[in-house]
């Protein structure tokens, strides 16, 4: 008798073969993790990352009036004397990817400071709303006569994202026939020139218009400020804009381009020279450091921009030791960048995922490397600074609300001190950067970076477990 086909020749039950269930594909509303942040980065556009509100075609003839007599004023001034006042005003710049924010800060009686206004076809507008203090981050340059202007003019092209290209070492590339680091020099060029003629010509009341400048004070992502290439550039960049500064009222390609290929980057810091880099994170932790709810400890902050997410763990500590950063990364996952995402059809979900994969990078890798202070729900509380004008979007708003859960902290947006002057439509939040980077350059702490700490040595054990889940909520 032949065997039992559902058994083995020995008596023994043979185990029932099923098929394979069939695989199924995923939407793209259900990637997560590495699979959403590589899908989010294939489709959005670097050339797609403009501002809300269309760039003028013109400007008012007072305001055109008005920026070219303190271009004249600002270029005469630093023809006569180009070098800093160590008496004089700081001059706290967050040159950002969509629009800059200059803060002017004079230290001692009464220690002042105003935020600089801009023209209101120049400003930026950020949710639905025009922020009079946000310079947009625009130059406009005209082929036949190769100069650079700040105001749009006819046959002139507007050349926009140049420090995008900065940040991902690609200032070489072309755009309107110039490239990223030709138009940040000529754009960073213009705008001091114009800060140093308009505070003359324009101090508000308590500020002498006479005085010079101390310093500019400029920020850098801290991932680009621990990339030597990255930050080699940037200086190059501001060495070059503060030589053909006093040349703003007729500042050819030409000009520029000479200054900028002798620019060296790794000149020493003196008293005549007229800027200093400091990590933007400096400038955020000496603005959250005069606002009133400071502390100490591990902290995290998410900076949500225009076009970047600057997600970053570091600890302040007693006294006047460095801040140690542990980890910090930037991706293009900011509010303009969701904007361009969803103008391909990204969904929304997706787009989240990819900015939780881009901040869990940072938490994982910080409490399973740098620091166990880190571990979620660990008693030990973890505040997370959020700022940026893009951190208002929908998505980002509601994602970031979740994690002060597993940090077991609130989540805070510092405000600027209480003797800025700004204008109240401002969403003043996006001027806690360039406050903090005006303040005198002992209050700018200084930072250990990621390259400089050290693992934590520790028995090997996994404690990705301890994550509370995939968004920390």
């Amino acid at each position: 008798m032949p065997p039992n086909p559902g058994r083995y020749a020995n008596g023994a039950l043979e185990p029932v073969r099923r098929p394979p269930p069939p695989t199924r594909e995923k939407t793209l509303a259900e990637l997560q993790g590495k699979e959403a942040l590589a899908y989010v980065a294939s489709r959005i556009d670097l050339s797609a990352l403009r501002a809300e509100a269309p760039l003028p075609l013109t400007l008012p003839d007072d305001d055109a009036a008005d920026l070219a007599a303190s271009l004249a004023a600002g270029g005469e001034i630093l023809l006569e004397n180009p070098g800093p006042d160590e008496t004089g005003y700081l001059v706290g710049f967050d040159f950002g990817t969509s629009s800059s924010k200059i803060v002017i800060h004079q230290p001692g009686a009464g220690d002042l400071a105003y935020a600089l206004r801009a023209p209101d076809a120049l400003c930026a507008q950020e949710q639905g709303r025009r922020q009079q203090h946000l310079w947009r981050s625009v130059v406009w340059y005209h082929a036949g006569t190769g100069r650079f202007s700040l105001t749009p003019c006819d046959g002139a092209v507007a050349i926009e994202g140049f420090k995008t290209g900065l940040i991902q070492a690609t200032g070489h590339r072309m755009s309107g026939g110039v490239t990223h680091a030709h138009a940040a020099v000529a754009y960073l060029a213009l705008l001091i020139a114009f800060v140093i003629g308009q505070h003359y010509r324009h101090p508000p009341a308590g500020f002498d218009g006479r005085s010079h400048y101390s310093r500019f004070h400029f920020g850098v992502p801290v991932a680009c400020k621990d990339e030597p290439g990255c930050a080699d550039e940037f200086r190059r960049v501001l060495a070059a804009a503060f030589e053909v500064a006093p040349f703003a009222t007729d500042l050819d390609l030409e000009t520029v381009k000479t200054a900028h290929k002798r620019a060296m980057a790794d000149q020493p810091i003196t008293a005549d020279t007229p800027f200093v880099l400091f990590e933007e994170l400096a400038g955020v932790i000496a603005g959250y450091k005069a606002s009133p709810d400071h502390r100490r400890g591990p902290h995290v902050i998410v900076d949500v921009g225009a076009s970047t997410l600057d997600v970053a763990t570091f600890h302040i500590p007693d006294g006047d030791h460095k801040v140690l950063v542990f980890m910090s990364a930037v991706g293009l996952l900011g509010a303009e960048a969701l904007r361009a995402a969803r103008g391909v059809a990204v969904p929304a979900p997706t787009f989240r995922a990819a900015c939780a994969q881009h901040t869990r990078h940072v938490l994982s890798t910080t409490f399973l490397r740098k620091d166990s202070d880190f571990f979620p729900q660990n008693g030990i509380p973890k505040p997370l600074l959020f700022v940026g004008g893009g951190r208002l979007t929908d998505v980002h708003d509601e994602l970031y609300s979740n994690y002060p859960k597993g940090l077991e902290a609130p989540r805070r947006t510092p405000a600027p001190g209480a003797n800025l002057r700004y204008d109240g439509d401002t969403d003043f939040a996006r001027l806690l950067l360039a406050w903090g980077l005006a303040q005198e350059e002992l209050d700018l702490p200084q930072l250990k970076p990621p390259s400089e700490i050290e693992d934590e040595v520790r028995r090997h054990r996994d404690y990705r477990d301890l994550f509370v889940d995939k968004d920390m909520c």
